[in-house]
């Protein structure tokens, strides 16, 4: 499945907390979703809080023991990156990146929808240095 398929196929789909597919989502939910069916890797799929990050080491615990390390902040976005989105003036929001300026995201009161990068204030992007396959 290409990246493009997956946000065809994800786009509508109703925001439900904690939410992993393919009939619902959370913001954290989605990215799991689609590292998972285009990249076949898996991030931890846990469900206690959402991530806030502030820095690349506060990413990477997000994901220590997962199938993903060493995630690194990037100036020019890639498609499948990580877009750590600020609301209420701290990160906490997460969205994938998608190419062409275009964020995939969801959250509470909206469907899944690709949104321009410059809907929102953006903290960083983020990509794993290393990805090695799940077991």
């Amino acid at each position: 499945m290409t990246l493009m398929e997956f946000a065809a196929g994800a786009i509508g789909t109703p925001f439900r907390p904690h939410g992993r597919g393919p009939d619902h989502y959370d913001c954290y939910g989605l990215l799991v979703k689609a590292w998972r069916d285009v990249r076949g890797i898996e991030l931890p799929d846990y469900v206690s809080d959402y991530p806030r990050f502030k820095d690349s080491d506060q990413l990477a615990s997000v994901v220590s023991g997962a199938c993903v390390h060493d995630w690194q902040p990037v100036e020019v976005p890639q498609p499948m990156d990580a877009v750590v989105i600020y609301r209420d003036g701290r990160p906490m929001h997460i969205g994938l990146y998608l190419g062409a300026g275009q964020v995939l995201h969801i959250e509470h009161g909206i469907e899944a929808v690709a949104e321009p990068v410059t809907a929102f204030r953006i903290e960083g992007y983020y990509r794993p240095r290393k990805t090695r396959p799940c077991a």
